[in-house]
């Protein structure tokens, strides 16, 4: 078993420990600048399985024993850096991996590909070859000096984190990062640009406007207020052909095309301007009660049926089948066995945080992941803090009063920028605690969930499926068709 390097890595060592990486590994409370020194100080006292869960960010890490010549592989504990594994090679790159171990289209596994077309990625450890397996954020990868490998698991040595808390260690951790936080009209990128601007970081903050005005105009009285460089991008389409194969180059056609030709453009304008760390909000949504919605008012009774949260779920919307060779129709069935079984595997006590936890161990991977991957080993370092395993125990545990009526996100803004948390959201509700506000945003949340309950009907008719949901505008999609 031995690596295949692709791209840059970043490297540190010592006399006893050598490590190659890429991405933002870190330990919270400490200077991303001192992370090798910490991880190789740590592993003199405790091993690698034991500290594994305490690295933050969103990384890819090779570490070799110099003395025992083991080889330690992992990857960050929310699974977003795309990691693989064959018989003979693990790399961040799928077409290597098959190219080295003698793989070719014959080899590739027709369920995995219909999974593929229906929910946007593959189910973490599945790839589109039998033989090639995801790395999950859960396990190690060792190697031992005759390159024989197995799978060791990360222990559960971190605890749930207050959200001030992880942000005063967060603020020790990235103090020399040159930072860019997008921001646009909802609450969740909102919070991390008030958060990071009260702990006085370098940051600037960024909207990638498409044709979405509103946002645009929110983001830039935000930005007015903290007194921070707003930047902005619209999406265009000048020459397709090329920009769409090279997207789906760049991503080994893991990545929806369209969805990821929009994100090229934006980290091609961001590099330009120098940033080296992008924050998002990705994951915003766990502190909040769309989970709870889901089983209410029994989330909290009994536990989740895996076949029925598929159904209604996953796949709400029954694929269009016909438009598919018989052959490949066939294997309906078989995916989804495959799919429910994964769902049986990560089910928890209660309702809500099942479905919490199907998002974070199994859609998050397999559709974010390969984003965020193709950005961080191209473009620049990609990071989402909602997303930091210590926060998303905090969300499993956390109050049903702090996520009804958005009150987890109301109470921090308001306590970081108050003049920021009484602007309107694109939902026309503000962001602030503070009682007055509150009360006409209740009657306004009232309605949009109507109007939101009246969409999700009209697509259940209308045979929408959930992929076919995005920001960008009809106009867009028409460009692309018709070129």
């Amino acid at each position: 078993m031995q690596l295949i390097e692709t791209g840059v890595f970043k490297k540190a060592e010592d006399e006893k420990y050598e490590a190659l990486y890429k991405g933002i590994p870190f330990k919270l409370g400490v200077s991303s600048e001192h992370f090798s020194t910490w991880l190789f100080s740590s592993l003199e006292k405790r091993k690698i399985d034991e500290i594994a869960r305490e690295i933050s960010g969103v990384y890819f890490i090779c570490v070799r024993d110099k003395r025992k010549n083991e080889i330690y592989i992992l990857i960050d504990n929310a699974s977003l850096f795309k990691v693989y594994y064959g018989n003979n090679f693990f790399s961040d790159s799928i077409l290597q991996i098959a190219k080295q171990e003698g793989l070719t289209s014959a080899n590739v596994n027709r369920e995995k590909i219909l999974e593929y077309i229906r929910f946007g990625g593959f189910f973490p450890p599945d790839t589109l070859f039998d033989n090639i397996k995801q790395l999950s954020g859960d396990e190690i990868l060792f190697v031992n000096r005759e390159k024989e490998f197995k799978i060791l698991k990360k222990e559960e040595s971190v605890s749930c984190i207050e959200f001030e808390d992880f942000f005063d260690e967060l603020e020790i951790s990235l103090n020399n990062s040159k930072i860019s936080c997008d921001l646009t009209g909802g609450m969740d990128s909102r919070l991390l640009a008030v958060a990071l601007n009260f702990h006085k970081m370098d940051l600037s903050l960024f909207t990638a406007s498409s044709q979405i005005k509103k946002e645009s105009s929110i983001a830039k009285k935000i930005s007015d207020i903290l007194g921070i460089e707003h930047l902005e991008i619209e999406n265009t389409l000048s020459d397709p052909d090329f920009e769409l194969k090279s997207s789906d180059i760049l991503s080994e056609g893991l990545v929806n095309t369209i969805n990821m030709h929009r994100n090229i453009q934006v980290a091609d304008f961001r590099k330009r301007h120098g940033f080296n760390l992008i924050f998002n909000g990705n994951g915003g949504a766990l502190y909040k009660e769309i989970y709870m919605m889901h089983e209410f008012p029994f989330y909290t009774i009994g536990k989740l049926d895996a076949a029925r949260t598929y159904r209604m779920r996953i796949e709400p919307v029954k694929f269009q089948f016909d438009i598919l060779e018989k052959n490949m129709s066939a294997l309906k069935d078989e995916v989804d066995e495959s799919v429910i079984s994964k769902i049986k595997s990560v089910l928890l006590s209660k309702k809500s945080d099942s479905l919490m936890n199907i998002w974070y161990k199994l859609e998050l991977p397999a559709v974010t992941g390969a984003l965020s991957s193709t950005i961080t080993n191209n473009y620049y370092d990609v990071y989402s803090p909602f997303l930091e395993y210590s926060l998303f125990l905090y969300s499993i545990r956390q109050n049903v009063s702090e996520k009804v009526f958005d009150m987890w996100h109301r109470k921090l803004i308001t306590k970081y920028n108050r003049r920021v948390a009484r602007l309107s959201t694109t939902n026309d509700v503000t962001s602030s605690s503070e009682y007055r506000y509150m009360a006409k945003d209740e009657f306004i949340t009232i309605y949009n969930r109507g109007y939101r309950l009246l969409r999700k009907i009209s697509q259940k008719t209308l045979r929408k499926t959930l992929f076919l949901g995005n920001s960008l505008s009809d106009s867009y999609y028409s460009n692309v068709r018709n070129s």
